[in-house]
């Protein structure tokens, strides 16, 4: 039995720090030979039991079959560390690469030497070990450094023990953010170094995305190659500078803060990496997205505070996010939603100049305005502008919110209905058949053309003699709803207007359904045809009232949230209904049960586990 008698080989090496002087390397990370000292056996590899400290999980096949095959033709040249357990077994120490060759070469026995040692002189061993090996795998460079942070917290001393630049821990500690399935790659040899750590700097969802988008099947590819790496990796990165919001805006999203100091804005690793710090690039392209979506609905309600529409206009459909953003909005959910290419923009009548209306005499060059001309352009002019006034105040006329491709929003006035797609005929104006009258230039289609004009005035004054009757009827009613003593008897024409709310509220297949089940015909805008559709929902059931009301509350897709109004009412309309509501919840408080009794089992172990470390500490 071989020992060394050295009074200072069990001590811990003690934590100082020494100021390096120009051309002098730093302190670095020294741990005592764990094979100074100890008890030389020879163990069965069955009594030894691998140490619950090592990080190391790195083991390429290939290089283990030729430690393997070395092993099996010359046996073990250097012993394995262990040290007794007060169970009887032995624990591995150092030396897990040559216990694993010598199982796969068939050895039942090893030589090891046995040492009395702490379970931080383990720990220290074990680091020391996988550190100065000649070839260390990054990630496991990576582990070992995140121990050493662990122990001496700075990076400044981390740096200073392993005699390494800032940049090399940094970088090795950027390592630990891969996701799992990167990791795999990476240790398997499908990126190399340079290629994984712009890699790692993503955020864990962007690299979910990558990995999915282009690496899901490297397994099935006999030779995976991704060329133009960086060009792909491009796409996950942003530029802070061009932003549509202000990284400095800490309450854009108060949950995430502002840019400033976010560790996935490349300027926050700029005295590591100064190339990158002029360029403030974010990484986390999820959180990117949802500020720039919540920017959108910033700009959007400052608009709706100044335009105050009734209605959103989008060129076609909006996209999924700007849907996000007009449902997560209260002041813009509530709007309708019109596509512009399918209304009529409506423009203020714009005002005659008397400037413009000129009687050039009959040598062409007079300077005298034409009143007469001047005259009828303006009974024109108060006569659109009478209707404009009158459209807008019966609600004909909309007041909007367009939004561009870019998201920029702008008032825009429109009739909501299909544009003409016929032909377009030409205007007549009064001024134009006076002015041709006394030029003698008048024609019989001109003179036709204005009793049309004359006729279809009157025809429109009366369609606004109807929206006046309208508005009134509507004053009044809202005058009387308007008194706390407005209370009345539930009338036949109350039920039927609530039936219409009710349809009015069900999406576009909903409103299909409900026809197609009741046998609701389609009415136009026509006198006749409304007192028709009046009359078909004032005559419905009880029942076909109740399947009304159930369908439109389910056609509310905030109905399946239990916190919801919509959602609680459902249930009670559910349990009133028949289903029954009780053996639902109590198969889903089965589900419940089963999986709490394993997330207590799972709660007791740790806490098992705990207390062992408690004991042993």
């Amino acid at each position: 039995m071989k020992k060394n008698n050295s009074a200072t080989a069990e001590k811990k090496l003690p934590r100082t720090k020494r100021v390096a002087k120009d051309g002098d390397q730093p302190s670095v990370f020294k741990i005592p030979d764990p094979a100074q000292e100890g008890e030389y056996l020879k163990l069965p590899i069955a009594e030894i039991d691998p140490s619950p400290f090592n990080h190391r999980k790195i083991f390429p096949a290939a290089k283990m079959e030729e430690l393997a095959a070395s092993v099996g033709l010359h046996g073990i040249i250097e012993n394995l560390v262990v040290r007794r357990m007060p169970s009887g077994r032995y624990e591995l120490v150092a030396g897990e690469r040559r216990l694993r060759a010598a199982q796969m070469a068939g050895l039942k026995e090893v030589p090891v030497i046995v040492r009395a040692l702490t379970d931080e002189q383990v720990r220290e061993i074990q680091l020391a070990e996988n550190l100065q090996r000649e070839d260390p795998h990054p990630l496991e460079e990576a582990e070992a450094i995140r121990q050493l942070q662990t122990r001496y917290k700075t990076l400044d001393e981390v740096t200073l023990r392993l005699g390494k630049s800032k940049s090399f821990v940094y970088s090795r500690l950027k390592l630990l953010s891969l996701i799992p399935e990167i990791r795999e790659m990476f240790i398997a040899e499908k990126f190399n170094l340079r290629q994984v750590l712009p890699i790692a700097e993503l955020s864990a969802d962007s690299q979910s995305s990558f990995y999915k988008e282009y690496c899901r099947d490297w397994k099935e590819q006999e030779r995976f190659n991704l060329p133009g790496l960086d060009n792909i990796l491009s796409q996950y990165l942003y530029s802070l500078h061009q932003a549509p919001f202000n990284p400095k805006d800490k309450n854009l999203l108060p949950e995430v803060g502002s840019c400033t100091k976010c560790p996935f804005n490349s300027t926050a690793t700029a005295t590591l990496f100064p190339e990158e710090y002029q360029r403030g690039i974010c990484r986390k392209g999820e959180c990117f997205q949802r500020k720039c979506l919540a920017q959108v609905g910033k700009d959007l309600l400052k608009a709706v505070e100044q335009v105050r529409p009734v209605a959103l206009l989008f060129y076609g459909s909006p996209s999924q996010d700007m849907r996000k953003v007009v449902e997560s909005t209260p002041e813009l959910s509530g709007l309708p939603v019109y596509n512009y290419y399918g209304i009529t923009v409506i423009h203020q009548p714009d005002e005659p100049q008397q400037d413009d209306y000129i009687d050039e005499g009959e040598d062409g060059e007079g300077t005298e305005p034409d009143e007469e001309a001047y005259a009828a352009a303006m009974e024109d002019y108060r006569e659109e502008r009478e209707k404009y006034e009158e459209a807008l105040l019966i609600g004909k006329i909309l007041k909007g919110l367009k939004i561009s491709y870019n998201n920029h929003a702008e008032a825009c006035e429109f009739i909501p209905e299909s544009r003409d797609k016929g032909e377009i005929r030409p205007v007549v104006t009064a001024a134009a058949v006076q002015a041709a009258i006394k030029e003698g230039k008048a024609t019989p289609e001109l003179l036709q053309g204005e009793i049309d004009r004359i006729r279809s005035k009157e025809e429109r004054s009366k369609e606004l003699d109807a929206e006046k009757v309208q508005l009134n009827v509507h004053a009044a009613v809202s005058e009387l709803v308007a008194r706390p003593e407005a209370m009345h008897t539930l009338t036949e024409a109350d039920l039927a207007c609530a039936r219409l709310l009710i349809f009015q509220s069900l999406s576009y297949s909903a409103t299909d359904t409900v026809r197609k089940v009741l046998s609701l015909r389609k009415y136009s805008c026509e006198k006749d045809e409304k007192e028709a559709y009046y009359e078909q929902l004032r005559q419905l059931t009880d029942a076909q009232f109740s399947y009304l009301i159930r369908l439109a509350l389910a056609d509310k897709a905030e109905s399946k949230n239990p916190r919801n109004d919509s959602g609680y009412f459902l249930y009670r309309m559910a349990e009133g209904a028949g289903i029954d509501t009780r053996a639902i919840r109590l198969g889903q408080d089965q589900i419940a049960a089963t999986r709490q009794g394993r997330q207590q089992e799972k709660i007791e172990q740790l806490q098992k586990k705990m207390g062992q470390m408690q004991v042993i500490a």
